[in-house]
């Protein structure tokens, strides 16, 4: 830690950061009046891909893979928004899922099985896997990295850096026209005989929400416990038919049930499509609209069950990109086929409609449901899924916070009066969810 206080040049003392906040150098915070030294453990790190010898004109022998660790500091509980710098030289690879900005990066996703190289960044906490060499296989060329990235990072979370030759081959550090590439502002002379990236700290402050965050009104009382063969339903509404929409949700799946499990959504036609919907199916928990899309809809894998998670869905109908965010984070985008399309179908909680019958019920607990007319952004959706009750505002469609605790109907708090009832109808039945006690942990 740099004491705030400490002599300057001459003996002076020195500004406290509390009152000039640039005195603190890149990786360091201002904590009561003293610069911490937060992400200086992240700068300067590498990954290194050497050629060891030539296999072919484009193509080197290299190393395995490589990969490099550090911890973030600061204090426990805290989350920081770390601004990194990535520069390196890579070749291309193509991977399969995820969320491009249209640069390198690609958040979530996965490799596609191929042998060109993998470069990945993982963050314990909150969990999260990047990308940095998005592109396309099979070009026989390598290509210079220079852009910056800022990630939100828990106190204590572990970063890692790892590279994978995964034929213990790479291209070498040639361009278009045969000529290397020599990238300014990094460790290694250069050029650099081989693949690597190195990873610098710009700067680092404190995130307004963090991991463990709870902001806004109230606090999780209560919740709707499913045994995979109950539902609640809102009334079909000219409110729900929007052109780009936001689903949120809290839920804690008690094992996968049946074919299919949906946590909600809104059914089109008399077949198996929806408008929009979440649903866990093979393994994998899925999200989207019902257009037509070669590309499918987005899905990360998923085998975990009693905990508590948060899966939001947005489409964007200008761009028609579909997005599926878990725990606040972005894991999978793909484009839709056109706009979300709509009929007088209900809109129901913990099951769907697929040719006229109901079934994807859902086997667990859901809370905190909402619905937007609009395409939430990032950081909105990880500021909601932090708030237990947002205020009535524009573009909340419906909000389901299950705070009754009892009783036939569950209130929608959006202002547009969307409440549902247990079950098919607001009489009791064996189709209604039952009340529990709600631990959503935020």
């Amino acid at each position: 830690m740099t004491e705030g206080a400490a002599a300057g040049a001459g003996g002076a003392p020195a500004i406290s950061c509390a009152v000039d906040p640039s005195v603190c150098k890149e990786g360091e915070v201002c904590s009561d009046g003293t610069c911490e030294n937060v992400a200086g453990a992240l700068a300067g790190l590498l990954w290194k891909l050497p050629c060891s010898s030539e296999a072919s004109s484009n193509v080197c022998n290299t190393i395995a893979n490589t990969s490099v660790s550090t911890q973030l500091g600061g204090a426990p509980g805290i989350t920081y928004d770390v601004k990194l710098h990535f520069r390196g030289v890579v070749e291309q690879k193509t991977y399969s899922g995820g969320c491009s900005d249209g640069s390198y990066w690609l958040t979530g996703g996965a490799p596609n099985g191929d042998t060109y190289n993998v470069y990945r960044l993982t963050i314990s906490s909150p969990p999260q896997t990047f990308y940095l060499n998005r592109g396309t296989s099979s070009i026989e060329r390598a290509w210079a990295l220079d852009f910056e990235q800022t990630l939100r990072i828990d106190a204590g979370a572990t970063v890692t850096l790892f590279a994978d030759a995964v034929d213990n081959q790479e291209i070498k550090n040639k361009d278009e026209l045969g000529q290397p590439f020599a990238v300014p502002n990094v460790s290694l002379a250069q050029p650099y005989d081989g693949q690597f990236i190195q990873m610098d700290v710009e700067s680092v402050e404190a995130d307004a929400v963090g991991s463990h965050s709870s902001v806004g009104q109230g606090s999780a009382g209560s919740a709707l416990s499913f045994s995979g063969a109950q539902l609640a339903t809102v009334a079909d509404a000219a409110a729900m038919h929007a052109a780009s929409i936001t689903q949120e949700a809290w839920f804690n799946f008690a094992a996968p049930s049946g074919v299919y499990s949906s946590l909600f959504g809104k059914t089109y036609g008399a077949g198996s499509q929806d408008s929009y919907t979440i649903w866990f199916q093979d393994a994998a928990l899925h999200a989207g609209i019902g257009a037509a899309s070669t590309s499918g809809v987005p899905a990360v894998p998923w085998t975990t069950y009693g905990e508590w998670h948060h899966a939001a869905l947005t489409y964007d109908g200008a761009t028609q990109i579909q997005a599926l965010y878990v725990d606040g984070l972005p894991v999978s985008c793909l484009p839709a086929g056109g706009a979300v399309l709509y009929d007088s179908h209900a809109l129901l909680i913990g099951a769907d409609t697929d040719n006229g019958s109901t079934n994807g019920f859902f086997n667990g607990t859901l809370d905190e449901l909402r619905l937007f007319s609009v395409a939430r952004t990032p950081a909105q959706i990880w500021a909601d899924m932090h708030t237990h009750r947002l205020d009535v505002q524009a573009g909340l469609v419906g909000q389901w916070t299950f705070d009754e605790g009892s009783g036939q109907t569950t209130a929608d708090s959006s202002g547009n009066d969307l409440s549902a009832w247990l079950g098919t109808t607001d009489a009791v039945e064996a189709s209604d969810p039952t009340w529990v006690a709600s631990t959503v942990p935020h």
